[in-house]
């Protein structure tokens, strides 16, 4: 993934206003006023895996509109790009794929087994894996609105879910509000957080730490130690895994100023 600090993010969104994007890129959408930018996302070539995210507000927030459509398509799930999405109230993937056809209507549009996703949205605070086809690294970009509004919430349920930080900039795992579920000492007893690192296909885990000592208790850590030094960035998803038996909520609030 290619990342960037929020200055690199604003800047991104001057040189977004002036020149088209290209390379997986959304085209035709006419950006407000507001503050843009874009985030660009890698995926390894053959069937390679990225779990990545939108730090971007659209108008119109669906498959199409930000992955884009410039990818391998095909008839079947099996030959074409993917979208895999997690379904955190049923526990289980929902699979779209690009689209192959000889109707112009249908052609290169995201698509599941049920039919066109045109009701299928990407929105801040959700991870999603994206599969490349190409015999070739992709990138993906995704473009629109920085993320202006105060403060977002997401419902965190029991069991597993794919989230990111839901606004335009970098943060410290160490920062996250994301620190009401379940402490415990080990990775089995507490929440966690799994990171997914594409070169070697594993997973970075993390739990909720549970201490008697105040600067050490309710921080995400992994078997080294604290992770101060963890960044989740923007364009990046993330699991996280809930051990109450309750929903409850993350609330993240905006950290910047436009």
């Amino acid at each position: 993934m290619k990342y960037g600090s929020k200055s690199k993010i604003l800047l991104a969104a001057i040189v977004c206003a002036t020149m088209a994007v290209t390379s997986f890129a959304q085209t035709g959408e006419v950006y407000s006023l507001n503050v843009v930018g874009f985030q660009k996302v890698s995926a390894l070539a053959s069937g390679g895996l990225v779990l990545g995210s939108t730090p971007f507000e659209r108008d119109v927030a669906n498959l199409d509109n930000v992955l884009g459509t410039n990818g391998i398509s095909g008839s079947t799930l099996a030959t074409a790009d993917n979208c895999l999405m997690y379904d955190k109230f049923g526990q289980s993937y929902l699979q779209y794929w690009l689209f192959s056809h000889t109707n112009p209507s249908l052609n290169r549009r995201w698509r599941s087994a049920s039919g066109l996703a045109t009701n299928v949205y990407l929105l801040p605070g959700q991870g999603f894996w994206y599969r490349n086809r190409a015999s070739s690294d992709a990138t993906i970009v995704m473009a629109g609105d920085v993320v202006d509004v105060g403060a977002i919430t997401n419902l965190i349920v029991p069991g597993l879910q794919m989230l990111s930080y839901p606004f335009s900039t970098s943060i410290r795992m160490t920062d996250l509000k994301l620190t009401n579920g379940v402490s415990g000492t080990t990775l089995a007893t507490a929440d966690n957080i799994m990171m997914y690192v594409q070169t070697n296909q594993s997973f970075n885990q993390y739990w909720l730490f549970s201490h008697t000592n105040p600067s050490l208790n309710r921080k995400w850590r992994s078997s080294s130690g604290l992770a101060t030094n963890v960044f989740i960035q923007p364009g990046q998803g993330f699991w996280y895994r809930s051990r109450l038996s309750t929903s409850n909520l993350w609330v993240e609030v905006k950290p910047y100023t436009l």
